[in-house]
């Protein structure tokens, strides 16, 4: 199970209770977007719901539901959406991964490497990642 920290300013689907409909517009079983505007503890979070008519409603105190967690039956929660249960199991795969590389002694060099062959990082070339070639050490982008 991963479980993701939440953040203020993060994305969340809103699952509103049944008898919310009449504070409230949405669609049945869809979830609603939130925003999280507060964190009050790794599983109680304060929102901004969006709601089907595109009108925002406040929500304090809502169940933060994690992946592989029984939500409540009785009252309104919040999850994470499928796109970002994803993306944090690939996060988590690859650090574990990556562990275990570092553990079994992989023999990866270490440092800065990454270079092309020959370079000394003193020569030209696009260091900046902005298309502009500098020329020494020092050099100014070229305007």
């Amino acid at each position: 199970m991963t479980v993701i920290a939440p953040t203020v300013g993060r994305i969340v689907h809103y699952r509103p209770e049944k008898n919310e409909g009449a504070r409230m517009i949405h669609n049945g079983d869809e979830p609603l977007s939130a925003q999280i505007a507060k964190v009050n503890s790794p599983n109680d979070i304060n929102l901004a719901v969006l709601g089907a008519d595109g009108v925002w409603h406040a929500r304090a105190n809502v169940p933060l539901v994690q992946e592989g967690e029984e939500p409540p039956t009785d009252r309104s929660y919040a999850e994470w959406m499928p796109f970002q249960q994803g993306q944090a199991a690939k996060t988590e795969a690859a650090e574990a991964k990556l562990a275990a590389a570092g553990a079994a002694g992989s023999g990866a060099p270490t440092g800065s490497g990454g270079g092309d062959a020959g370079d000394d990082g003193e020569g030209e070339g696009d260091a900046a990642g902005d298309g502009e070639a500098t020329s020494g050490k020092h050099s100014r982008k070229k305007r």
